[in-house]
């Protein structure tokens, strides 16, 4: 089975990487490489296969397989990491960053939301019709995706807190791109004699974070559901 070395989505938008697309590679230090052009390069584990390259290697001409330091990277488009400048690219690169893959339906989602938010933050400073405000907006998705990450990496990192079930849970909740998250829990200054300590906490979540913490008495049967 062969395994990507090189997401097929740019670290900071998220956006698919395409082969004309030209690409910098940041490792886990930060080293960043020069501009590189994107290829799905893959490397096949299998002893009895031959290495594939969709395209000649664009670090290593002619080679079938290449340990390169780079293949290990992150790609970002170079105009995203622009925007980045001045903030911590680790910290930036953490937030940007999927738990998994979202499905078609949730990504054109989240660009719909993306695109209204970014055309009614515009309406001061562009006086347009909403119709061309939304078309402005557009073209700018990407940019906002990765501006808006850079904000909230200047903001104050998430602090590691210990809850005891044995007392009232209180959840607070924050919304991100128009969908609500979980943002803090912590326990109840108050007792509350009515609490039940929970046998099982269930942690629904998707490709952004945390949107529900449930807590059960009994084992519940669980599966996937879309959003």
């Amino acid at each position: 089975m062969s395994t990507p070395r090189l997401a097929e989505r740019c670290g900071l938008c998220n956006f698919k990487l395409h082969r004309e697309d030209t690409i910098i590679v940041v490792k886990e230090d930060g080293e960043k490489s020069g501009p590189l052009p994107f290829h799905p390069w893959t490397r096949i584990a299998n002893d009895d296969e031959v290495a594939q390259l969709d395209n000649e290697h664009p670090i290593c001409p002619g080679l079938d397989q290449c340990a390169h330091p780079f293949e290990e990277g992150i790609g970002c488009h170079p105009s995203c990491l622009r925007i980045v400048d001045g903030a911590p690219l680790d910290r930036v690169l953490q937030l940007s960053a999927w738990s998994f893959q979202p499905s078609p339906r949730l990504e054109k989602a989240q660009h719909r939301w993306l695109r209204e938010e970014l055309a009614s933050r515009l309406e001061t400073s562009l006086p347009l019709p909403a119709e061309l405000r939304r078309g402005v907006a557009g073209h700018l998705i990407q940019e906002f995706v990765v501006a808006k990450n850079a904000s909230l990496s200047l903001c104050d990192r998430a602090a590691v807190s210990n809850v005891s079930v044995a007392s009232a849970i209180t959840e607070t909740y924050t919304m991100f791109e128009g969908q609500r998250y979980l943002q803090s829990i912590s326990n109840a200054p108050v007792t509350d004699d009515s609490w039940t300590t929970p046998k099982v906490i269930y942690v629904a979540e998707d490709h952004a974070g945390i949107r529900q913490l449930i807590l059960a008495n009994d084992f519940i049967t669980v599966s996937d559901v879309p959003g």
